[in-house]
């Protein structure tokens, strides 16, 4: 399981820091949040995929419907992890995640003002060949976005378990009930279904299927004794 140490090392590799009085500091509500934010994600972009696919010649208003839901979608899922503010060690973990999220956000902004600009062009064809040639770039940075809160997850299942070390030196619970644990793997469940256990998973799922890997540890809850 790890010493204390393996809490503060994810801690120290993302870069801890202080912020004022706490707003929101109850990790499983945090956790919480954090899948349904990218389930919301994994759903939104399932549903550009297929509007894209159904969109026929006129790919171009396709994309720039699923670009604007999507920037809009993550500036919110950003502001909503923004406003937790856990306890020590912890602090700021919500708050990077949030950076990333707006950051990924900006990207489909930049997406969505490419094709807005491309959008007078006669052909609606020529439009999506356009934003093909020209958004390499872009498609690359969100990818890498995605890659990032992929590899950072398991810094949200950190948040859960407790640093008070055990008899023998080790962190070995959680702060959170069974009920409470069993809550976050059927949201997990829930958001991802079959995906979790597919192969070739993009980021996101990989992401989900981390942290119900990570819940699945044999880590003793709150409640036990």
């Amino acid at each position: 399981m790890g010493r204390i140490v393996f809490v503060l090392l994810l801690v120290q590799a993302l870069g801890g820091s202080a912020f004022a009085a706490p707003e929101k500091s109850n990790s499983h509500e945090f956790v919480t949040v954090f899948i349904r934010h990218i389930g919301e994600a994994e759903s939104l972009r399932a549903q550009a995929e297929k509007d894209l696919a159904a969109a026929g010649k006129d790919k171009g208003t396709a994309i720039l419907t699923s670009s604007t839901r999507l920037a809009a979608a993550l500036h919110a899922q950003a502001d909503s992890l923004d406003s937790f503010h856990l306890p020590p060690p912890m602090d700021g973990a919500p708050q990077k995640f949030a950076v990333l999220l707006h950051q990924k956000a900006g990207l489909y902004e930049t997406y969505v003002a490419v094709a807005e600009a491309l959008n007078g062009t006669p052909n609606p064809g020529t439009l999506y060949k356009e934003l093909g040639d020209k958004s390499p770039d872009l498609r690359g940075m969100m990818e890498d976005a995605d890659e990032t809160l992929m590899k950072a997850t398991p810094l949200v299942f950190a948040t859960l378990v407790s640093t008070t070390p055990d008899s023998e030196g080790y962190v070995s619970r959680l702060t959170i009930t069974r009920a409470q644990r069993a809550s976050l793997i059927h949201d997990l469940d829930a958001a991802f279904g079959e995906k979790l256990v597919a192969k070739n998973q993009n980021h996101i799922v990989s992401a989900a299927a981390m942290l119900r890997g990570h819940l699945n540890r044999p880590f003793k809850c709150s409640d036990e004794p």
